[in-house]
């Protein structure tokens, strides 16, 4: 364990408008992307805001969780919840995520960005993102949290797997990885 962050990956769902929540609640319940998401972050460190992590309700298994918030309160109270911490700022979350719990991790070096909107607009407007595993779900949503879809739009899309509805997912959905912009 290097103790230093190699990559930082970024997982999100969003709709044809970069929708991702409302109420803080996701706007879809689409099995296979939640697998796919559970798949995709297993064994490495998760940074989010505190209304996402709010939003799950817990700390998810085979993660850590690196919550950030100005909140005092929460953040003395997130210390007490299993396999979580809290940070001030992205930058110390990600700093906390590669020794924060790392030796419970396979990947404690990689870390994953995964919301919400306001902490995926701090992330690529500083230039940290080195990979995006988008969700483009297929409808039309009412959102009130956006993903900034604009801040990608000269991303590479390097693979795509595309998914129709079937009897557990309602809406088209199709898996994205993309790479910053050759330079």
């Amino acid at each position: 364990m290097t103790g230093a962050v190699k990559k930082i990956s970024l997982a999100v769902a969003a709709g044809p408008k970069g929708e991702i929540g409302l109420g803080n609640e996701l706007l879809w319940h689409l099995p296979g992307d939640l697998k796919y998401f559970k798949n995709l972050t297993w064994g490495h460190p998760m940074v989010m805001g505190r209304r996402t992590f709010e939003s799950i309700g817990r700390a998810l298994p085979g993660r850590t969780s690196i919550v950030v918030s100005r909140d005092a309160d929460f953040l003395n109270s997130i210390g007490n919840v299993e396999n979580c911490a809290g940070a001030v700022s992205l930058e110390q979350a990600l700093e906390k995520a590669v020794v924060f719990n790392a030796s419970a991790l396979e990947y404690p070096d990689e870390p994953f960005i995964t919301g919400g909107g306001q902490i995926y607009r701090q992330a690529l407007q500083a230039g940290i993102v080195d990979r995006i595993y988008l969700t483009r779900v297929e409808g039309n949503f009412e959102a009130d949290t956006f993903f900034p879809m604009d801040m990608i739009k000269d991303w590479r899309t390097v693979w795509e797997e595309r998914h129709l509805p079937d009897g557990k997912n309602p809406h088209a959905f199709t898996y994205m990885k993309l790479l910053p912009p050759e330079k």
